[in-house]
């Protein structure tokens, strides 16, 4: 190994190249990376979409969602599935088992077995919509379009504006809202169809007839080839008004103007949008897998540009939801942190090493981090917050080795008079073994991440990738790089470069300490145990684990329900109320916000209802404003509470992270509905009593009045009718029914006919219809129906085939939890006894929480188990180890203290914090443990072992203090916003930073007395083997 780091030494030119590579190749890949705002995962779900217009949700229930789900039944290697049945859709969710070997046979199996359903209903107009849910199925912008230009032109420039977007290569769709398709409707009036003795099926079977253009032949003659097309099409509204009915041979015709009323608009809307509480249309933009979301967006801000140039103030572009503003913002952030604790790194090296030394130590942080990056984009990954969440995990470990290296090197030229060069060989190759360890006993402490399961599992996988790869560029830098570096500065080192103001304030003092602490040694090992025992305790019961702070959150929506039966356009009156209070907020807290009218939505599933709304805020950076999303959230509440009108308005604040729902979401299955119904009242009731508990919503709720037709089978038989005509001429006259189409420009303009709407409103009219029968002959549906007035339901939901309601709700999450809440809930109940046949089935946050605090206790103890082998490998011993080991709760307690005094909540990046906490830690302990074996070799009775073991460790005291010290200030700028706030990332650098500062005492006073009490043992047994 010496010839190895000889040969790196001495060839110094080698050495400096290598790293102006790296860290050229480094930078170039860190500006053509492709950056992102989360990992690219995929969910292992697949969604089922299936539109049924005009048709209830239990018959959507019976005819669509329970034929996909038996079909789903038969395939294996499915975990479960969700369904929504509503009003015109189906969506069925089908989670896919992540223990199955070939997930993507499992999906082709889903879309094989849907795609053989043969008995779906004969009017369903389009086949079910199969699609996968990953990252990319999140928006990365929203485009509102808002003018006082009249529809027809503003639709045409936002036309002409999406197409520009399709050519962006980094777009892979867009969905809009607000954009109406063109269609010609054919409103019948029912009167004249019953004078006229015609059906409204005539009509369409008339328009359908006349609008033909197909090729029927050719003409083949010598030279040329002629096509026979008839060419039937229509051209214009006319010939719509034109087309013969019925016409007899004295030249009597009705034509469709005689029966109905013919205009050219555009579909009527289901859902409104509102940007910023302006009417707009609004393009709703997707990326592909691999774009980069900063360069995607940027291309659609030079498009707007141009946009707006060209229509100087007429038509407004307003951007929503900007994913490439959070990315910026991320990435700004850790730049101005990372060179703000660079900075303070160096200076803090510079006080205990040499300057030039100090230079080289710190190189080591970019190199390595660059080498990181070299590595992401050579496997074709993207850079994201995740990814950078870990390169500041690693930060504060990769330093201690390169400190570690150089603090031996210098000891070896200045306490041991050797050569520069011999100084550098022979110091890195004392400590490489344990250097190598350290670096091993990191890799283990994060490598059973790797294994997590669960959403949360997919969603940090790249944090033990992008560690294990700093860790082991990092070792080759500080192992074979470092060292050439120091060779020329070492001559210019003072003979004792610690200076007075170490040895006296510093060592001296710490040998004093060390001496009473190893002296009292039995005392301090109980008072820390007792300490540790007590911070546990109060972990335990006065602190909660939230999974990702709500403090993270920089998005709010707001779902709001109007009484049942209101219209869509009322409903789009009414929530201008509630958009009013917005706009007269803070602009430094509300960024901008979008509004869905006839939609409720949360942060994956969507459902249409006229009476409902959703309006989705987005707030300024964490960093640019006084008050967390909590606080906002409280004042809005205030101020809504008096707006009039609606039955319900609740908040749902959208923490940062994977989409793992909302923090309560309690499924309830059963087969009876009554039960069920009664079980999920009750468990309202009981979260309502919980304090903390917020947001309260059962989504069974009823659905629209419906009038019931119930047929008379005798009269219908007798008068020639059939069932499938009387529903086609039902759904026909007051749903509408596509007779034909025309292609005009790049757009299909449908023909619907419909009855007028003036006739629609009359529930009369229902009985009036006229259906032709066997015979052709016209007959009121009257005389074999009559009618029944209910409430149908709203939607219907199954969880793996059963029905099932869901009641969510949000948190206060200074006051309580998730995982609390729902143990309270299910405490609470005795289902067997009380609600046999239901069960409870926990969601959202809480099993996502409960998942990953499973997972993280599983790689804790992998990773113990990885180490202690390790440690038990390099030391040769099985007991040695422990001392070293014994760090690591200990680190935690460092961990528990600061987040009390701090009053914050423990968080799944508080515990990544503490992760890499555990691998500083441990890389101290047992750098000194390693130390103390070398040196108490030299012992020949028990005083001289203990001054050497006194001497040993204040040999290793600089190098501690010096990866403490450097670790702290380079995370403490990001823990407390100094180059700016990241919510999502400060948890972490506290847990890190502030668990080292307490840690570290705990390490270089407590794992001595473990060492000298493991001493003790030993000298007792060898006395008692020696009597014996």
């Amino acid at each position: 190994m010496r010839e190895v780091l000889k040969f790196f030494v001495v060839r110094r030119t080698f050495s400096h190249l290598l790293t102006f590579f790296v860290i050229s190749l480094g930078l170039y890949c860190l500006f053509t990376i492709n950056k992102d705002s989360q990992p690219e995962v995929d969910f292992q779900r697949v969604m089922i979409v299936t539109y049924y217009p005009g048709v209830s949700a239990e018959d959507v229930e019976l005819k669509i969602t329970n034929k996909i789900e038996n079909k789903i039944n038969l395939i294996s290697n499915v975990k479960k599935s969700f369904s929504i049945s509503q009003e015109g859709i189906s969506r069925v969710v089908i989670y896919i088992d992540e223990n199955a070997v070939d997930k993507e046979k499992v999906k082709d199996e889903i879309r094989r077995n849907v795609g053989q359903i043969s008995d779906f209903p004969t009017d369903l107009q389009s086949k079910p919509k199969i699609s996968e849910l990953n990252a990319s199925m999140f928006p990365i912008l929203e485009v509102g379009i808002t003018s006082h230009l009249d529809y027809k032109k503003l639709r045409q420039i936002a036309k002409i504006f999406k197409n520009k977007l399709k050519s962006i290569d980094g777009i892979s769709r867009i969905e809009s809202f607000g954009l109406y398709s063109p269609q010609v409707k054919i409103e019948a009036s029912l009167s004249k169809l019953i004078e006229n003795d015609i059906s409204i099926l005539q009509i369409h079977e008339a328009l359908n007839k006349r609008n033909r253009r197909t090729t029927v032949g050719k003409i083949t003659q010598l030279t040329k080839e002629k096509n026979i097309v008839p060419f039937a099409e229509f051209k214009d509204l006319k010939d719509v008004k034109n087309v013969i009915i019925r016409s007899n041979f004295e030249g009597k015709r009705i034509r469709i103007q005689d029966l109905a009323f013919v205009n050219e608009s555009f579909q009527t809307p289901q859902i409104y949008t509102n940007i910023n509480g302006q009417e707009a249309i609004s393009l709703i933009i997707y990326k592909n897998e691999v774009a980069d979301v900063v360069k995607t967006v940027d291309e659609i801000n030079k498009i707007i540009k141009e946009q707006r140039e060209i229509y100087k103030g007429e038509v407004k572009f307003i951007l929503n939801n900007d994913n490439s503003r959070v990315v910026r913002d991320k990435f700004q952030i850790v730049a101005n942190n990372g060179i703000l604790g660079l900075i303070l790194v160096n200076l803090l090296l510079s006080v205990f090493l040499y300057y030039r030394t100090a230079f080289w130590v710190a190189l080591g942080i970019p190199f390595s981090l660059l080498g990181s990056i070299i590595y992401l984009q050579s496997i074709n990954m993207a850079l994201d917050t995740v990814s950078l969440t870990a390169m500041i995990i690693v930060v504060g470990i990769i330093v201690d080795d390169a400190i570690i290296v150089a603090e031996n090197i210098y000891r070896h030229f200045s306490e041991l008079k050797k050569t520069p060069v011999e100084a550098a060989v022979d110091g890195t190759a004392e400590v490489f073994k344990p250097v190598l360890t350290t670096i091993l006993t990191t890799f283990l402490a994060f490598a059973p991440m790797f294994f997590m399961t669960g959403l949360m599992g997919k969603f940090i996988a790249v944090i033990p990738l992008i560690i294990s790869a700093a860790l082991f560029i990092s070792f080759f830098e500080c192992a074979f790089i470092l060292p050439s570096h120091l060779v020329p500065g070492l001559h210019k080192l003072k003979s004792k470069e610690e200076g007075e103001w170490f040895e006296t304030w510093i060592k001296k003092p710490f040998i004093y300490l060390t001496k009473v602490f190893l002296k009292l040694r039995y005392f301090f090992v109980f008072f820390f145990f007792i300490l540790l025992l007590s911070t546990l305790y109060y972990a335990k019961n006065y602190m909660q684990f939230i999974l990702f702070p709500e403090s993270v959150s920089e998005r709010i929506i707001i779902t709001a329900e109007l009484k049942k039966g209101v219209t869509l356009l009322e409903n789009k009156r009414q929530i201008a109320q509630i958009e009013n209070i917005l706009l007269k907020s803070k602009k430094s807290e509300i960024l901008s916000f979008s509004t869905r009218i006839g939609m409720w939505a949360d942060e994956i599933k969507t459902r249409m209802r006229d009476n409902w709304s959703v309006i989705y805020i987005d707030l300024t950076p964490y960093g640019q404003r006084k008050r967390v999303a909590r606080e906002i959230v409280e004042e809005l509440r205030t101020k809504i509470k008096n707006v009039k009108n609606y039955k319900s308005i609740n908040f749902n604040i959208v923490s940062g992270g994977p989409p793992v729902g909302r923090p309560i979401d309690i499924q309830i299955v059963g087969a009876e509905d009554n039960l069920r119904n009664r079980l999920a009242k009750s468990v309202e009731k009981k979260l309502k009593s919980i304090k903390g508990v917020k947001d309260i919503e059962n989504d069974q709720r009823p659905g629209k009045e419906e009038i019931q037709l119930l047929f008379n089978y005798e009269k219908l038989s007798r008068l020639g009718l059939n069932l499938p005509t009387v529903v086609k001429s039902l759904r026909m006259a007051f749903d509408g029914v596509k007779a034909t189409s025309i292609r005009r420009g790049d757009e299909d303009i449908e023909y619907i006919v419909i009855l007028s709407e003036q006739d629609r409103m009359i529930e009369e009219n229902i009985s009036k219809i006229q259906i032709p029968n066997i015979n052709g002959r016209l007959i009121s549906l009257g005389k074999a129906t009559y009618f029944k007035n209910q409430v149908g339901k709203g939607f219907i939901k199954h969880h793996n085939g059963e029905r099932s309601i869901t009641v969510t709700a949000d948190l206060d999450q200074s006051i309580t939890d998730p995982v609390k809440v729902t143990q309270e809930i299910i405490s609470s109940y005795n289902l067997d006894k009380d609600y046999p046949g239901t069960r409870f089935i926990i969601g959202g946050e809480a099993e996502e929480t409960k998942k990953s605090i499973k997972s993280l206790f599983s790689t804790f103890i992998f990773a113990g188990i990885g180490i202690y082998f390790l440690l038990v490998l390099l030391f040769n011993s099985y007991f040695q180890p422990i001392y070293v080991m014994l760090a690591i709760p200990f680190g935690v307690v460092g961990v528990i203290i600061s987040f009390a005094i701090h009053q914050e909540s423990l968080s799944f990046m508080a515990m990544l914090g503490a992760i890499g906490l555990a691998g500083v830690v441990v890389n101290d302990s047992l750098v000194l443990v390693n130390h103390l074996n070398e040196t108490i070799k030299k012992a020949s009775n028990p005083e001289e072992k203990n001054a050497l073991m006194v001497e040993a460790i204040s040999h290793r005291l600089r190098p501690i203090l010096i990866t403490t010290l450097t670790t702290v200030v380079g995370l403490l700028p990001l823990a407390y916003g100094i180059g700016g706030s990241d919510p999502f990332m400060m948890p972490m650098a506290l847990s890190l930073g502030y668990g080292l500062i307490v840690a570290t005492p705990l390490t270089i006073f407590l794992v001595p007395c473990f060492y000298h009490i493991g001493e003790d043992l030993k000298d007792f047994l060898f006395k008692f083997k020696s009597k014996n």
